[in-house]
């Protein structure tokens, strides 16, 4: 019975690529999963920026916009505080993952296959489980002027009345530094995995019997790999911070908001109307990341071209 079930698939396949024009692909399970999987993961996505445009195109039949003009557009650039809102979102966004970057940096450097760095380790899981809103709201309980941490710095002085500084601050310098320590841990958790697929030991003893230090080995050897094979994590983590909203509404500035949190006010505005300039910031911000994204991968791709020119030019340094 076996024998012929298999047979039979095989004159029924046969059969199939006999007929099959010329130059068509086969429909094989594997490519029929394939595209499902692939409209499965796109198909939400296209109809979400269909419902996207639409409204940015004045198109929104149950309000009242019939054809297609220009009123989200003219709304959108009628709003107040566009210009700092934009500030504050690119403060904000590529601040935070500069400092994150920074921070990994800094940790590949120093602490990357000590045993200091083995137990920093364990503390990534811990810190990356916790929310970003409870992250954000335990920051700014900590540092706000009659926060723990002012309380225990001032009590061995006796101070009654702590220092007044703004907490949020309105230059968004606080959100940046929110979002660094939040996603500093994401990027040390991948620039770790990326470290277990190479051969350090071999390369820093390589490196040693050359006579370098295994401080300078880390920074010439051991980041370049790394920095590349963690470029798009840090691309994901300059689009969150470029987008966040639930952080942005704790640790942001109120005033003036940033552009995603604007568009989340907008959207839950109690005139429909709203939605059209919603529209239209929407795509602009979903441009501002792509753009800057772009604009962070090539200025990584000069530096670690630098980087290179560096190490060969100073071998001795």
């Amino acid at each position: 019975m076996g024998a012929t079930l298999s047979q039979l698939t095989q004159w029924l396949a046969e059969r199939w690529r006999a007929e099959r024009p010329a130059g068509r692909l086969a429909l094989t399970p594997a490519r029929l999963l394939r595209w499902a999987v692939l409209l499965l993961l796109l198909g939400p996505t296209a109809l979400g920026l269909a419902g996207l445009v639409a409204p940015a195109l004045g198109l929104w039949p149950a309000l009242g916009f019939e054809e297609v003009s220009a009123i989200a557009w003219q709304r959108w650039w009628a709003l107040p505080g566009l210009a700092d809102g934009l500030r504050l979102t690119l403060v904000s966004g590529i601040g935070g993952t500069l400092l994150a970057v920074l921070l990994t940096m800094g940790w590949l450097a120093a602490a990357a296959g000590t045993r200091f760095g083995e137990r920093l380790e364990r503390l990534l899981a811990p810190v990356l489980a916790m929310p970003h809103l409870a992250l954000a709201l335990g920051l700014l309980w900590l540092a706000a002027p009659s926060g723990v941490l002012m309380r225990l710095l001032l009590a061995p002085f006796e101070v009654l009345a702590p220092p007044q500084y703004p907490l949020p601050d309105a230059h968004g310098i606080t959100l940046a530094l929110g979002l660094a320590l939040k996603e500093a841990p994401f990027l040390m958790l991948m620039a770790q995995t990326a470290l277990s697929r190479l051969p350090v030991t071999a390369q820093l003893q390589a490196g040693q019997a050359l006579g370098y230090s295994i401080p300078q080995l880390r920074w010439r050897i051991l980041m370049p790999q790394v920095m590349r094979a963690i470029a798009l994590p840090i691309g994901a983590v300059l689009a969150y911070s470029l987008a966040v909203v639930d952080v942005a509404q704790v640790l942001g500035p109120t005033r003036t908001p940033t552009l995603a949190v604007r568009l989340v006010e907008l959207w839950r505005d109690s005139d429909p109307s709203s939605r059209l300039p919603a529209s239209v910031g929407a795509l602009l911000l979903a441009l501002l990341v792509i753009v800057v994204m772009a604009l962070g991968a090539a200025v990584g791709r000069y530096l670690l071209n630098r980087h290179r020119d560096w190490v060969l030019d100073n071998p001795g340094a």
